[in-house]
């Protein structure tokens, strides 16, 4: 099986339509935001035709930051979204869930400037994998986006503005406040990409069409 952490957000949208995974799968661990990510991630997952399975693990209580509800100024010196070993959890969870699936490549939306975060390194995705593979034969841990920006690939994922008008990046709230980071960060895309040719940023599909197929 190859499974892909999905979020509903850019980065994991676009990786669905260019990786096309057996399953996308979206975690809520107790983050505020959970269910506009559930909402967005079985919606863009019926669009693009992917099965789609929500796991529920409740770990709010130790997370910090934006996604906790934690004021940002009692998280010093870290970015307002910080949530230690987040993707550590997130990845043993999605394996621990599919452990018992033929579990053979799990995808990651790890992006370049996600590197801000000790989980977010090219050190950090190596280590988790050698990991894994000690319980999981024949495993590998992709990350196809950890070397590109978000606007490199949008651009290489071929999306359109209409499915990524479902996605989903509020870290702070279930509707998206339009204040976070995260929101701002799509803003600020989205923004980018309408000064671009159309051409770079289709609004037909042919993701769409191969799910209507």
């Amino acid at each position: 099986m190859r499974a892909l952490l999905f979020s509903g957000g850019v980065e994991s949208t676009c990786l669905a339509a260019m990786t096309k995974p057996d399953l996308a799968l979206t975690i809520n661990y107790g983050q505020v935001c959970a269910p506009g990510e559930i909402r967005a991630a079985k919606h863009i997952a019926s669009l693009i035709g992917m099965s789609h399975r929500v796991v529920e693990a409740s770990l709010g209580h130790l997370g910090a930051g934006d996604m906790t509800g934690i004021p940002s100024e009692e998280v010093e010196g870290r970015v307002p979204e910080h949530w230690p070993f987040r993707n550590q959890m997130l990845l043993t969870v999605a394996a621990m869930s599919l452990a018992g699936c033929d579990l053979r490549e799990l995808i990651i939306g790890t992006v370049l400037t996600d590197r801000v975060h000790n989980d977010g390194t090219p050190e950090f995705l190596s280590a988790m994998e050698r990991l894994l593979q000690t319980q999981l034969s024949d495993f590998k841990l992709s990350a196809p986006a950890s070397t590109i920006t978000t606007d490199d690939l949008v651009r290489r994922s071929g999306v359109t503005r209409d499915l990524l008008g479902w996605t989903f990046s509020c870290h702070r709230a279930e509707v998206a406040c339009g204040a976070c980071r995260g929101c701002n960060k799509s803003l600020e895309l989205f923004a980018r990409l309408e000064c671009e040719d159309g051409a770079a940023f289709p609004t037909k599909s042919s993701t769409e069409s191969e799910a209507s197929s």
